[in-house]
């Protein structure tokens, strides 16, 4: 290797983590992880099972989702803290940036821990109007992992 390939290579260690952030095109998916407790086990139908609090962002940033290019659905349930108690939804990202959602969907890497891990910004508070928001965000996803309940 010659001493400019070793410099650029080192030039590129060097660079700040988030540099490394990519374009999500709108034809992968992101799965997000679910909780038993989002779940109403008394309900036959997959979808309307799912509480739309299971949509409700953890922090100020958005909705933590994990980016098909760069997990699978079993990578992102073991990250859980009890992934028995967990459960995996996928959805379009393209869907989720189109209309009547119109979300923002960012590659946001948590250094060392989640390659994968991005955020769907955009979602409303559930009050006052966000609720029906949740309900028709639950209408395009998809169980890649069910939940059980026990």
């Amino acid at each position: 290797m010659s001493s400019q390939e070793n410099n650029e290579k080192e030039i590129e260690l060097q660079l700040p983590f988030e540099k490394k952030r990519e374009t999500i095109p709108h034809k992968d998916h992101l799965y997000l992880r679910v909780h038993k407790v989002n779940i109403d086990f008394n309900v036959e139908d997959q979808y309307k099972k799912i509480l739309p609090v299971a949509f409700d962002m953890k922090g100020d940033d958005g909705l933590s989702v994990d980016w098909s290019e760069h997990s699978k659905p079993e990578e992102t349930l073991s990250r859980a803290n009890k992934p028995e108690q967990n459960g995996i939804l996928s959805f379009n990202c393209g869907d989720v940036r189109k209309s009547p959602f119109s979300c923002e969907v960012i590659h946001d890497p948590i250094e060392n821990i989640n390659y994968a891990h991005s955020l769907v910004c955009g979602i409303p508070p559930r009050k006052p109007n966000g609720l029906e928001f949740r309900i028709q965000l639950r209408q395009i996803c998809k169980w890649e992992i069910q939940c059980i309940n026990k």
